[in-house]
């Protein structure tokens, strides 16, 4: 009786520790003091990205729209301040220290045989950090992934839905946490 009681408190602590790691790591520990300014155009957010092949069918991805208001609430956790603009802002005339200017580089989906069976999405976004002078300071590629069931002929385009919402909040999530972990960004405040 020893044992499964041993093993009871085991498991308890290794997942309080693992919960405790991943409430940690889900937003920065502290606000970078900086003012950006955030730039989601319309294009950005309207990008919807095609894959598969004309013999497998092309699906089509909506990521802009998933990521839009993912990326604009998870980079609000980083910065002091965030300004949305619809367009890049001249040098000088934005209220930001930053700017922050996100691409779609890709995004690759697995094709599956079953209804239930799992597949994955990744997300690719390259972000490009500008100083007040619009000198790029910072330019990294961030993935978002996320998996899913494909489900059959009637349910394939919720699944699809649901899966890309996940992998956009995925990479808002790692987005925020690069960018608050960047150097570049953190010399900017000093």
């Amino acid at each position: 009786m020893r044992l499964p009681q041993f093993a009871l408190v085991c498991c308890s602590v290794a997942a309080l520790a693992a919960a405790q790691q991943t409430a940690s790591e889900s937003k920065p520990a502290v606000k970078l003091p900086l003012k950006a300014n955030l730039v989601l155009t319309p294009e950005f957010c309207a990008t919807k990205l095609k894959k598969g092949s004309a013999l497998s069918g092309k699906e089509t991805f909506a990521v802009g729209e998933a990521s839009c208001p993912k990326l604009e609430e998870a980079l609000g956790s980083v910065f002091s301040s965030l300004t949305k603009f619809d367009k890049v802002p001249d040098s000088g005339s934005a209220p930001g220290q930053v700017t922050l200017i996100p691409k779609f580089i890709d995004v690759g989906a697995t094709k599956t045989l079953w209804a239930k069976s799992k597949r994955e999405l990744v997300i690719l976004i390259e972000w490009t950090v500008q100083d007040a002078t619009g000198k790029p300071v910072w330019v990294q590629t961030v993935e978002g992934s996320a998996h899913n069931k494909a489900g059959n002929v009637f349910s394939a385009g919720k699944h699809r839905r649901e899966i890309v919402d996940y992998a956009a909040e995925d990479v808002a999530h790692n987005s925020a946490q690069k960018i608050a972990a960047a150097p570049e960004l953190s010399k900017l405040t000093q």
